[in-house]
């Protein structure tokens, strides 16, 4: 609840604190219970659990849960968990409240939320079509506002075309304006709460002794180190500062604790100490005596092999359950910790000691029908190796979904593992992964079509795919893995998950061999999505050279996506644009129209950018004395500007008689031939045309425009013959059109097509 005066408020209303530091894994399980679960107010609201890999975080949470679960606290005791797959304050409060059955109001304004998400989209979309459409439309037989700067890709384009082109620019804005205004995140909390708070506050008959109980509601945060980028802000600005009930409790576990997740402000948690609202569990490696204990309570008390388990594990409690999951035959001291679990699978189990090392090469939860991957598991063996698998100390589940994952100390051991002992079986398990997660994938495509973009479950598994493509050392693979994260990102922007992923990769924490050019490439993907909407002062120069690195990994391949190298090419002139230089962003504009035309965007990107050229050059040319030291490209460029944007063609046509002088090329005579079109000088158009035709023979626009000029001045042989050439070099029906409507004008019925020929005679009878 929120204080008077701005003065906040303590969200958990609770007893006194007990400040007693407990001790030992014994120690935190009795914790929990005496100061969490039984009391009629915990003690603690906020439970922060940390320590290094391996040290038992995970665990430690399932011996919790497990005592909730159980009979003395079942009754009246609620669990949820999110982990490293809930990468934002709605997939966690997602996660959360499909646990707990919420069912009310956040689950309708969740669907809001996503409802809206999906309306701005196809909003979006729509308006680019009819764009596109209209952008498109060329009306026969009449001379609309030609645009040169089209690069030949429009022969003509209606007036009203350039408003649509030139509000498309502000459209990302306004909806990024709109989505700080709605808030949507503070939303879901506020109704999040509200139903949490419902559950919380609900009472149950409990025992025999029939004692009613409020609920205990205890949400749990795995792996909160991959979460902290989203999930602190979120619970330091909006879920702890809203009115919570003092029967729910966090425990939160990661590799630092959780007054530490803020390293910029870590103040902020300053006051749930003062209150004491939050408890610190620090998980150290075992002592000898803890290891001692440990491994008695499996049977092993000889001196000398627990002398020699203490030195293989140094305290690690996942190390002693690799090497205590057969604790019978001797261990070799010269061998490192999975070389020694190998050993207690007996050799004629191939297929176990194989699978336990594939497996860890997972890039995301698995299940049994995953070992399909794996083509030596048989299909009547899958269910018994899972089995097996899923019970070994290294794999945990996900109470979530029931899938299971490799803890990632383990994960890095095997995988080093494998590779060590034989690259060759490494790269080949890692292709063996790439197709499995390639098959879903196209299956799943193929079954939803376009919406399976807004599945999560899409995005798993492009990441998943990605992720063992990264690994491989192949170029191929190299341009895949550049491919799916560039297509992930197109369809879901800067997603928590993708990310992360690339994070990994860039700092070097993923646990397996990575080679320095893939390493390199997940950095610039990172740095292209991290300052693609910056407003930092260098960020257009670092996406700039973001956007160049790949680029230059891309740009020529020809299994490469086109539409993506497009949107590459669009990005790099936005980066230009913004370091206003206009002749490069032209430039790559032009290239990524001529990759992919489709895209309304573009037109507008450049037609911007002409805008912005228009002063540019007034300011470039008026300091620059005599003309002749000014280059024929900066005339060129300023013409198209007066031509397009200001509608100035005198000038225009000044310009490009400047650019001719200065050094003559086909399309600044074709560019002037335009003006001088549109002021109706068809004689001089003719006469640019001519020229522009003496040196580029091939463009087939020329020939269309001419014949139109040519039409106007009823010269009708002349425009048959340039429509006919243009039909030769390049046929649209937009060409026999007019070609058609020009022998009608000579009354040459015969040569035009008969559904012409029918409407030419009504034309001739109304006549």
């Amino acid at each position: 609840m929120r204080g008077q005066e701005g003065v906040h408020a303590m969200p958990f209303k609770k007893t006194k604190a007990d400040s007693k530091v407990f001790i030992g894994r014994t120690s935190e399980l009795l914790f929990f219970i005496q100061h969490i679960l039984k009391p009629e107010d915990p003690t603690y609201h906020i439970i922060s659990i940390s320590g290094q890999g391996g040290v038992g975080k995970s665990t430690l949470l399932s011996r919790f849960i497990d005592e909730m679960h159980g009979g003395d606290f079942k009754d009246y005791c609620l669990t949820a968990q999110v982990n490293e797959r809930q990468t934002t304050p709605a997939n966690i409060m997602e996660k959360f409240a499909e646990q707990l059955s919420l069912k009310g109001d956040f689950e309708r304004a969740l669907g809001q939320y996503k409802d809206t998400l999906r309306r701005v989209q196809s909003e979006r979309e729509a308006a680019r079509e009819a764009l596109l459409r209209q952008a498109t439309t060329d009306v026969a037989g009449s001379l609309a506002k030609t645009v040169p700067v089209m690069g030949g890709v429009l022969e003509t384009v209606a007036e009203s075309t350039i408003g649509y082109i030139w509000e498309e620019l502000h459209s990302r804005q306004r909806l990024k304006d709109a989505e700080r205004l709605e808030d949507p995140i503070g939303d879901l909390t506020r109704n999040f709460v509200k139903e949490l708070n419902q559950a919380a506050d609900s009472s149950v008959t409990v025992g025999f002794n029939r004692i009613r109980r409020q609920r205990r509601v205890v949400l749990f945060f795995d792996t909160f180190e991959q979460l902290v980028a989203e999930a602190a802000p979120w619970l330091l600005d909006y879920f702890l500062e809203a009115d919570i009930s003092s029967n729910i409790v966090l425990v939160v576990a990661g590799r630092e604790a959780i007054d530490r997740s803020t390293p910029d402000d870590p103040k902020r948690w300053l006051r749930y100490h003062d209150e004491n609202e939050i408890h610190l569990i620090s998980l150290e490696r075992f002592t000898q005596d803890e290891t001692r204990a440990y491994l008695a309570e499996r049977g092993i008390t000889d001196p000398t092999q627990v002398n020699t388990y203490w030195q293989l594990s140094r305290g690690l409690p996942l190390y002693l359950g690799l090497l205590t999951s057969n604790a019978q035959g001797a261990i070799d001291l010269t061998k490192d910790v999975v070389d020694n679990f190998l050993r207690w699978i007996p050799k004629q189990e191939q297929v176990k000691q194989r699978l336990a090392l594939d497996a860890a090469c997972f890039s995301r939860p698995f299940h049994q029908d995953d070992l399909a991957a794996f083509s030596y598991v048989l299909e009547q063996e899958r269910s018994q190796l899972y089995l097996w698998l899923t019970g070994q100390p290294f794999v945990r589940s996900s109470p979530q979904d029931g899938r299971y994952i490799y803890h990632e100390l383990a994960q890095d051991l095997f995988c080093r593992y494998l590779y060590q002992r034989s690259p060759d079986d490494y790269y080949a398990t890692r292709r063996a992964l790439t197709e499995y997660y390639q098959r879903l994938l196209n299956k799943k495509v193929e079954a939803e079509g376009k919406d399976v973009y807004e599945s999560a479950q899409w995005l798993e598994l492009t990441l998943a795919l990605a992720y063992q493509l990264f690994l491989l050392a192949d170029k191929e693979s190299h341009l895949q893995a550049i491919e799916q994260i560039l297509t992930a990102y197109s369809h879901v922007g800067k997603a928590g998950e993708i990310v992360r992923l690339l994070h990994d990769f860039a700092q070097g924490n993923v646990y397996s061999h990575v080679s320095v050019r893939m390493q390199q490439s997940a950095g610039q993907l990172l740095t292209y999505m991290e300052l693609q909407y910056s407003e930092d002062e260098g960020a257009p120069q670092g996406f700039r050279s973001a956007v160049q690195y790949l680029l230059e990994q891309v740009a020529n391949e020809r299994s490469f996506s086109t539409e993506l190298v497009a949107s590459l090419y669009n990005q790099r002139g936005n980066a230009y644009q913004q370091l206003n230089q206009y002749q490069q962003a032209l430039a790559d504009y032009d290239q990524a129209i001529t990759l992919n035309p489709k895209v309304a965007g573009y037109y507008g990107n450049r037609g911007n950018t002409y805008r912005m050229l228009h002063e540019d050059f007034e300011r470039v040319i008026a300091g620059r004395k005599p003309p002749d030291s000014i280059d024929a490209d900066l005339y060129h460029r300023r013409g198209d500007a007066y031509q397009c944007l200001v509608e100035d063609y005198e000038q225009a046509i000044a310009d490009y008689g400047q650019a001719i002088r200065l050094e003559p090329t086909a399309d600044r005579y074709h560019n002037r031939a335009i003006a001088h079109d549109i002021l109706e000088q068809y004689e001089q158009a003719i006469a640019d045309y001519n020229q522009a035709e003496a040196l580029d023979p091939n463009d087939a626009h020329l020939y269309v425009n001419r014949g139109n000029a040519h039409m106007a001045l009823e010269q009708y042989e002349q425009a048959i013959a340039d429509y006919s050439q243009a039909i030769r070099l390049e046929p649209t029906a937009n060409r026999y059109h007019n070609r058609a409507v020009t022998h009608f004008m000579l009354e040459q019925y015969e040569q035009m097509p008969s559904r012409i020929l029918c409407k030419g005679t009504v034309v001739k009878e109304l006549l």
